[in-house]
């Protein structure tokens, strides 16, 4: 069994969440495969499933499902979206600009890079960053403030 399978998170191979109505469903965005699944185990000790998306292959050339066809199963069906895509990418700008109108629906956590600056002005407030470095206890924390910040916002 796999680090990955162990904690209840899955690749991008299958566009299905579990139908186990157990915890939230976070979508984790990261090429970091280290972080990925670091995060991963962080939110299964919380009790939510994850699936990490790894990206857009670039040696193939494949495309974001969300930039290219502007609808993404994994995206449209969370509770949660991480994305810890290099913000210094315009390829992964692209992604988190394509989530931004998502931001409304489902609240989403971007790990800001050594420096946040050109990006924080992008985010609109449903959006919540989380400066390196990267903890358990400050994803832990993240992720709490931003869904109960997102859920006053939705009143």
């Amino acid at each position: 069994m796999g680090l990955l399978s162990k904690y209840r998170s899955r690749s991008i191979n299958t566009h299905f969440w579990h139908d186990n109505g157990k915890g939230l469903r976070v979508l984790i965005e990261d090429s970091d495969y280290a972080r990925a699944s670091a995060i991963s185990r962080i939110l299964s000790e919380q009790g939510m499933e994850s699936v990490i998306c790894h990206g857009p292959e670039k040696i193939l050339r494949t495309k974001c499902p969300l930039v290219q066809d502007d609808y993404c199963p994994l995206v449209t069906n969370s509770d949660l979206i991480i994305f810890g895509f290099d913000l210094g990418d315009p390829e992964y700008l692209q992604i988190l600009a394509s989530i931004v109108p998502y931001s409304r629906k489902v609240p989403v956590v971007v790990l800001l890079g050594d420096d946040p600056s050109p990006i924080e002005e992008f985010l609109p407030a449903t959006i919540f960053g989380v400066s390196p470095p990267i903890t358990s206890r400050k994803m832990a924390r993240a992720v709490e403030i931003a869904m109960k910040e997102f859920a006053e916002q939705s009143h």
